[in-house]
């Protein structure tokens, strides 16, 4: 059984991504697993699952895999995404909710005792199209699938976006380095929504899986917004000034 991971950070694209390739009849994807985990079992809940073992996971996701995993599955695995949070002091890396996240304890455990695990490292390289995703999304307590209300407007303090920013752009530094120690693919959150299928395809054959499939099911993690960056955003002029300033607009993909 192959297994691999999707990380990265929140509204990425990761669900849509996982719910492409669990269409594909010889992969498992759940989905964002160990999220409602303890810190300290995190890891030992993602082996059960790499097992097939379900039994800790929440009932609905335990009932979903349970219905879904069978003998002709091939490739398994699940999303495991870590919080880019401004609450820090000095550097990001001692943000509680990576310590939360258990961060480096899962770069470890991956490189050292898991270098097997494929990594799909899904990244959103336009921060500012990721602040007001960010943004809306909290405020609206909308998620995945459904559009945000067209009258939803937010504002970010400048210093708070930057730190956010700056945890988001060190966070995926950091778990690229898992590149060094397994199978691991970058895919932009741009390229994946300008061409799902060829993103798909690649990342289809980063697994093992070659020839011309296409997931034919619709997706129910469709774009959620449709408008331009600016609209929405009540401050969009102040923080792309501050973040150009910071040179902090692009994130490089790895």
């Amino acid at each position: 059984m192959k297994n691999f991971l999707i990380v990265g950070t929140q509204r990425t694209g990761s669900s849509a991504l996982a719910e492409l390739l669990g269409l594909h009849p010889q992969i498992t994807c759940a989905w964002e697993s160990t999220r409602a985990v303890h810190p300290f079992q995190k890891i030992v809940v993602a082996e059960e699952v790499f097992s097939g073992n379900f039994s800790n996971l929440r009932k609905k996701e335990k009932e979903y895999l349970s219905d879904l995993h069978n003998t002709n599955k091939t490739a398994l695995g699940f999303r495991r995404l870590f919080n880019s949070s401004d609450k820090w002091i000095i550097h990001p890396r001692y943000a509680p909710a990576l310590f939360k996240d258990r961060l480096e304890a899962h770069l470890s455990w991956l490189a050292n005792r898991r270098p097997d695990v494929s990594i799909i490292h899904i990244v959103r390289t336009d921060n500012l199209a990721w602040l007001k995703s960010m943004g809306l999304s909290s405020q609206t307590g909308v998620y995945i699938g459904k559009k945000y209300p067209d009258d939803a407007e937010i504002r970010w303090d400048p210093k708070t976006a930057e730190k956010r920013v700056r945890s988001k752009i060190w966070l995926g530094n950091r778990l690229s380095s898992l590149a060094s120690s397994n199978p691991y693919m970058c895919v932009e959150y741009e390229s994946f929504r300008s061409d799902n299928s060829g993103v798909l395809k690649s990342v289809l054959a980063f697994l093992g899986f070659r020839g011309n499939y296409t997931a034919v099911a619709p997706t129910t993690t469709g774009i959620q917004s449709k408008s331009s960056i600016a609209h929405g955003f009540s401050n969009w002029d102040e923080i792309q000034l501050h973040l150009e300033q910071m040179a902090l607009l692009k994130e490089k993909s790895s």
